[in-house]
């Protein structure tokens, strides 16, 4: 009878142990379910890689580093935490997009949309941001260092400059729309005297005066209008009483402090060119190198977007996953060069010299191929 009993309470325990391992394990299974949907959706991954239109997706934590994501539309999508180093977003519209602690190191983001978007903590270190939008973007701790921010935009009537590439508590400077192309540098009120005011010839108003029509003026003594004080002070100096001797128990005059001699002067540093900067740091945007001699050089992933290389010698050169978008290399001599999985989109390589270069899974779509000679090429993947 005990016996009976006994068994009877084991049977009772092993079925209730059971059951609660089925209970817990349904319980963790859900769980995992949950927390996995509430992450990344990978067919919005594919959706995007597939038709690169993906409005609103959840894309957060997504690993798309160097996808070539052109001209995506990616509005008020979800990229929080998203891995988009050296990625394609030339053109791409991530206005209103979730961009929160991503990482988009050397991306090409050339005119991209990112109206109203959240670049909070977002890593843009080395990015193109070439006339990219970046109005009413919320750039709390975001990082720009070595972006090339030429003409990016911020808000209306703002650039964000070079100097101001440091973080998002950097100032932005006004835009200088009038100044010649290679005046690139922010330009200040404290280039100008503040106690000397800026008079020209006309209606305008030295207030009235935008900061590049201050900087460009012509000052001469033709448009530098008188002033009373300016008279006042010259009729002072020509009253003043010419001094013809000093007393004996006058205090003599104070000697003239003589400049130090054989003190050695420190050398002026000298801008680097255009070639010396790229063959330095293997990136020279929108850098004239017209008709340099590269031949043999290594400029295996070079980041040249926009350069002018108009009849360079670039013979036998190493140009391997370059960027050389809209980049003009009219008649360039490209023999022999290695240019496999290079950027050329809406490169300019009309009457260039490509005979037996290798093209292998380049881009060339959008380039103007008008005259060059591909006599030999290897295009085996290449994209026209």
């Amino acid at each position: 009878m005990l016996k009976q009993e006994k068994s009877r309470l084991t049977e009772q325990g092993d079925t209730m142990h059971k059951t609660l391992s089925l209970f817990f394990t349904v319980i963790l299974a859900f769980g995992l379910f949950s927390t996995t949907a509430s992450a990344l959706n990978p067919k919005d991954v594919d959706i995007l890689l597939t038709t690169k239109n993906c409005d609103e997706c959840d894309l957060s934590s997504a690993n798309l580093n160097n996808k070539k994501l052109r001209g995506a539309s990616l509005k008020k999508s979800n990229l929080a935490g998203a891995f988009l180093t050296r990625a394609d977003l030339t053109g791409a519209d991530l206005s209103g997009a979730d961009l929160t602690d991503a990482t988009l190191k050397i991306a090409d983001l050339a005119r991209a949309n990112l109206n109203g978007a959240n670049l909070d903590n977002a890593h843009f270190e080395g990015a193109d941001l070439f006339q990219a939008n970046l109005t009413n973007t919320n750039r709390d701790n975001t990082h720009f260092e070595g972006a090339y921010l030429v003409g990016t935009v911020l808000a209306r009537h703002e650039e964000l400059t070079p100097q101001g590439a440091a973080g998002s508590n950097a100032a932005a400077e006004p835009a200088l729309p009038a100044l010649a192309a290679e005046e690139k540098q922010p330009v200040t009120d404290k280039a100008f005297s503040d106690n000397e005011p800026l008079r020209v010839k006309g209606d305008a108003q030295p207030e009235q005066l935008t900061l590049a029509e201050r900087r460009t003026a012509t000052i001469s003594s033709e448009n530098v209008l008188p002033s009373a004080e300016t008279e006042k002070i010259a009729t002072d100096v020509q009253n003043i009483p010419a001094v013809t001797s000093i007393a004996k128990n006058d205090a003599p005059a104070p000697k003239i402090a003589e400049p130090e001699k054989n003190v050695p002067h420190e050398p002026v540093k000298q801008e680097m060119t255009d070639l010396e900067k790229l063959l330095k740091t293997n990136r020279c945007m929108e850098c004239n190198l017209s008709r340099a001699d590269l031949s043999g050089k290594n400029l295996k992933g070079a980041h040249l977007e926009r350069a002018n290389l108009a009849g360079a010698n670039l013979y036998k050169a190493t140009l391997e996953k370059a960027n050389l978008k809209e980049t003009d290399l009219a008649g360039a001599n490209l023999e022999k060069t290695d240019l496999e999985d290079a950027d050329l989109y809406k490169a300019n390589l009309s009457g260039a010299n490509c005979k037996e270069a290798n093209f292998t899974n380049a881009a060339l779509d959008g380039a103007n191929l008008s005259g060059t000679d591909f006599t030999g090429a290897q295009m085996e993947g290449a994209v026209k």
